[in-house]
């Protein structure tokens, strides 16, 4: 075998994947905790904040810990994921009202939305490691080719007027500023594609309407500027489309990256909500704050065919949601040659017109193969194939049922390819 095919990684019998997100209710000061896999939802997971009228307001997820940013507190609560208590409370200064945090590299770096600062944190030991001035009103933050990119939303708070939109590219290692970017008005939120950064520029809410601003990530420049409408706020991605949460009024607008088209606004009503939105390996969180008052909704969707799955409520004035990774069960000594293991399409919805989903891959040498099908549990539920197998591509169609013959439900799916010595294992979502 090549040495070049190897990668080098422990890797467990089973592994558990994203089968849990996590809702920040920041009217009610709760940490909902979504169950992907019965769907169900716990909205007092975790209490945020440790007076009233805090505005808990954005989550970041490191392993079983979240960090939330406590904005009246001028804090950032540390929590276990896996029993929602309350680690410590990370104080930062006074008026400083953090907003937005991402981590990268074990550090978490807050937006000071009402001291223009980005803040360095340590994960573990919640030191604060650097400060640094920014624009003016920070809010979203993000990582993005070694950098961290900080989105400037120019407001004035004397005035309540939108000065000029702008973008700090920062340094980690010393948090120096390498660039400042000047983008459309209101800049909010950001997400990475490839060697861009999209920005989401949510305009004035009165007569200057939503756009994006591309930035090169190589130059740090912008290459261009896409007219969007509306108030977006929010951004995430899947297969090439870009699916934008509009705060007012309330839904989602579709960009193709393909064709350079908006293929469906609010108007069209195919997601309802938009306050927050997020995507997960094909599953599209729409979250619909509605008026503050009442509980919020949160909307799950298959986003390859746009259609619900899963309508949950959770509490009120929800502003964040994030889907959670599982943690992998070592052992140690266990290599994986990158067999290239991935199913299409994914999620898939069995039925007329799709009848199989194909799972691939790829065997460096000839190998004794065997390729399973597991629920979320880790239970054995149908049995692909079991033989020797050339080196080369080999595909496989699953048609959804078990060893029974009986349609699977709805949910995650894991599957498991062994191939001599080494294994993968992949998931895919079934919906219906």
């Amino acid at each position: 075998m090549k040495k070049g095919l190897l990668i080098l990684f422990v890797l467990g019998v089973v592994s558990l994947f994203a089968n849990s997100a996590f809702v920040l209710n920041s009217n009610s000061q709760t940490l909902s905790k979504i169950d992907l896999e019965s769907n169900e939802i716990v909205n007092d997971f975790a209490i945020l904040g440790q007076y009233s009228s805090s505005a808990p307001n954005k989550l970041e997820i490191e392993g079983n810990i979240g960090l939330v940013t406590i904005t009246y507190e001028n804090s950032v609560q540390k929590i276990n994921l896996e029993t929602g208590e309350t680690i410590s409370f990370i104080g930062l200064d006074d008026s400083s009202m953090p907003n937005d945090l991402c981590i990268y590299d074990g550090n978490a770096y807050v937006t000071g939305n009402g001291n223009s600062s980005l803040y360095k944190i340590n994960i573990e030991t919640e030191e604060i490691l650097d400060v640094v001035e920014v624009g003016l009103a920070p809010q979203g933050v993000i990582e993005a080719g070694g950098y961290i990119w900080v989105a400037n939303t120019g407001f004035n708070i004397n005035n309540y007027q939108y000065e000029q939109g702008t973008v700090s590219v920062i340094n980690p290692e010393d948090m120096s500023i390498v660039a400042t970017i000047n983008t459309s008005l209101n800049p909010v939120d950001m997400m990475q594609l490839e060697d861009k950064v999209y920005v989401v520029c949510t305009g004035n809410y009165v007569d200057i309407s939503g756009e994006l601003s591309v930035i090169n990530i190589s130059d740090l420049v912008v290459e261009s500027t896409i007219s969007i409408g509306g108030s977006i706020g929010s951004i995430t991605e899947w297969n090439n489309k870009l699916y934008l949460g509009n705060s007012w009024p309330a839904g989602v607008y579709v960009y193709d990256l393909a064709t350079s088209n908006i293929e469906s606004t609010p108007n069209d009503n195919i997601f309802i909500g938009g306050s927050s939105i997020n995507c997960n390996n094909g599953i599209l969180a729409v979250v619909d704050v509605i008026d503050y008052v009442e509980n919020s909704i949160i909307r799950l969707y298959d986003a390859s065919s746009q259609e619900l799955f899963s309508e949950l409520e959770a509490a009120v004035g929800a502003t964040d949601i994030k889907f959670m990774e599982g943690t992998n069960s070592i052992e140690e000594n266990d290599l994986m040659v990158n067999l290239h293991l991935t199913n299409y399409p994914n999620p898939v919805k069995f039925g007329s017109s799709r009848m199989a989903t194909t799972i691939s891959f790829n065997l460096p040498e000839d190998a004794d193969v065997s390729l399973e099908i597991y629920n979320i549990k880790g239970e054995k539920i149908r049995s692909l194939y079991s033989g020797n197998q050339n080196s080369g591509k080999h595909q496989y169609l699953w048609n959804g049922k078990d060893s029974n013959n009986r349609p699977v439900s709805a949910g995650v799916y894991l599957y498991k390819l062994e191939a001599g010595k080494f294994s993968s294992i992949n998931k895919m979502v079934v919906v219906k």
